[in-house]
């Protein structure tokens, strides 16, 4: 009977564990100094062949976790899925990290750069569903993630980056490849500096051909206290420092040594506080350290990129003959504009003369017509077009998106016109809403007020 009573709570708590989704793992130096730590870690790099959590999903076999220390609590990520973890107990030999996230997708943020600014989890680009992104992304606690608006778009992943808190930036290498369609064999050279305060990205520079970054096989680590990014390549340390477009070098070969003599490169989860460098080896589970300082490094002779405006002097015959040319198409536009709009007067009066009536240039078309009607049909049942349905019901389907959201839009705003213009109202006929079930995305509905206009009318 006993046995009985025990294996059926030992259910009813993995049950609720289940449910739940916590998971308890080992406690290592690692986690202990992390979970305690009262101040915010800028970043946690070099985790991503770690296997923290015990998940099965089932679109890949390997999942890449990202650790992240913000001031409000210590976090798992799961790559790519937007699934957030927080540490929410800790015993003498384990840490339980629960599930704090409502997400349902997964798959458009692939080696995004993840960071916590101002108690507020963030990522920031990222690759899936065939393109490259430069979306800013933010998650609060018990909900689920949101995007916000940058100045402009730039395709942004976690290859090269420092985030620095205190000064409110951060610096990373915009990524080459935008989509599937457009991959190139060239490496990457644009470094971008991205303020979080006015969320605008600003071109810094080319990056300088000194630096090569031809192959993946280098750690990085931001460093608030030194104000860049510690980077191993090619067998010794640099300093980037972003900001005032400078490389230096670890010549201190003590400190050197105290890193990789014993790793041979082979390190994890580095941090750095205050001018100490955190570190795992891959041979033990201990919390190294070593303290870092400028008098440690000696400045390279070269530049960390060639500044915005040299790479556009640089390039400035390329540019005038572009904008001649541009001259030329414009004026060739309008030319061709003028001899169009000459001969569609000449139509327009032949069909005065032939038909009597003069067509009324407000009347909607048929596929205006149309798209109002299927609209309000989904409203008389209580939903919403949705924008795959739009695309259809104008065939685009098939079209890229660019071309999708360009035909949506036009036809959209020439109905909004018509209507304006035929009623007198300043209310869009066709009114954007974002969904309920993703507010990330947007439906397609008429208010009733304005359907009862249309009924009039008819």
């Amino acid at each position: 009977m006993k046995s009985k009573t025990y294996f059926l709570l030992s259910f009813i708590v993995l049950s609720f564990h289940s449910t739940a989704q916590t998971y308890w793992i080992q406690k290592t130096p690692f986690w202990d100094f992390l979970y305690h730590l009262k101040n915010p870690v800028s970043v946690i790099s070099n985790t991503d062949d770690e296997k923290f959590l015990p998940l099965n999903l089932d679109f890949s076999t390997h999942i890449r976790e990202k650790v992240i220390k913000g001031s409000n609590g210590l976090f798992i990520l799961i790559d790519g899925t937007e699934q957030v973890y927080k540490a929410t107990d800790i015993s003498a030999t384990q840490i339980a990290f629960t599930r704090i996230d409502s997400t349902i997708y997964f798959g458009n943020s692939f080696g995004s750069i993840d960071f916590s600014y101002h108690d507020t989890l963030f990522s920031f680009g990222g690759y899936g569903f065939w393109r490259m992104n430069g979306q800013l992304r933010y998650f609060k606690e018990g909900g689920e993630w949101n995007i916000t608006r940058v100045n402009s778009e730039r395709k942004t992943y976690n290859r090269l980056f420092a985030y620095l808190p205190v000064e409110n930036y951060i610096y990373y290498l915009q990524a080459n490849k935008r989509s599937e369609i457009e991959m190139d064999n060239e490496q990457p050279k644009s470094l971008i500096k991205f303020d979080l305060l006015q969320k605008q990205n600003i071109l810094l520079g080319s990056l300088s051909n000194k630096i090569n970054l031809a192959t993946d096989d280098y750690l990085q680590v931001s460093s608030s206290y030194l104000k860049g990014t510690l980077v191993y390549l090619e067998s010794s340390m640099y300093l980037f420092k972003f900001e005032s477009n400078a490389v230096y070098k670890l010549n201190n070969m003590k400190v050197f040594n105290e890193i990789f003599s014993k790793s041979n490169g082979l390190i994890k989860n580095l941090f750095e506080i205050d001018g100490r460098l955190y570190f795992n080896l891959l041979a033990d589970s201990v919390l190294h350290s070593v303290p870092l300082s400028m008098n440690d490094f000696v400045k390279e002779p070269y530049n960390l990129y060639e500044p915005d405006i040299v790479v556009r002097n640089k390039y400035f015959w390329f540019y005038l003959m572009a904008a001649c040319a541009l001259l030329l198409i414009v004026a060739g536009f309008f030319f061709n504009r003028k001899r169009l709009t000459k001969k569609n007067i000449i139509k327009i009066n032949h069909f005065k003369e032939t038909n009597g009536v003069e067509q009324d240039p407000m009347q909607f078309s048929e596929i205006e017509k149309q798209l109002i009607e299927n609209i309000l049909l989904s409203v008389q049942k209580g939903n919403a077009l949705n924008v795959e349905e739009i695309n259809s019901l104008l065939g685009v389907s098939r079209k890229t998106l660019e071309i999708q959201k360009k035909v949506r839009t036009d036809v959209i705003h020439r109905i909004n016109h018509k209507f304006k213009i035929k009623f007198s109202s300043n209310d869009n006929l066709i009114e954007r809403v974002r969904s309920d079930s993703d507010r990330r995305f947007y439906k397609y509905s008429i208010s009733i007020e304005n359907s009862k206009r249309l009924k009039e009318v008819k």
